[in-house]
């Protein structure tokens, strides 16, 4: 899922599923497919800026983003976020803990 008002960061490093990874440094064709295949797979959700009591306000869009969108987790190395989880229903899991999700169902 992805928070509409969340701006996009590139270079993005990011592991592909058959474990290979990307380019830290992704030339203009490659990005247009990152966000082609992102997009594929994302859902855009309304965010109406709730406060749901995250120590850092600004993280609180995220939380409401994976509230809304119904996510099965949110996945960050945010310390302030990590520090919630589980959320309601929500694991929050560091990138390193993403992998194992499926013992976490």
């Amino acid at each position: 899922m992805v928070c509409p008002s969340s701006r996009p960061r590139f270079p993005a490093p990011a592991r592909m599923g058959d474990g290979r990874f990307l380019l830290r440094h992704v030339d203009r064709e490659g990005r247009a497919v990152y966000v082609a295949q992102l997009e594929a797979v994302s859902e855009w959700v309304p965010n109406a800026g709730a406060k749901l009591g995250c120590r850092d306000p600004d993280d609180d869009k995220l939380l409401e983003t994976a509230l809304m969108g119904a996510a099965d987790c949110l996945v960050t190395g945010d310390w302030d976020l990590l520090e919630m989880s589980p959320f309601p229903n929500i694991p929050i899991l560091s990138p390193t803990g993403f992998p194992d999700l499926r013992t976490v169902r």
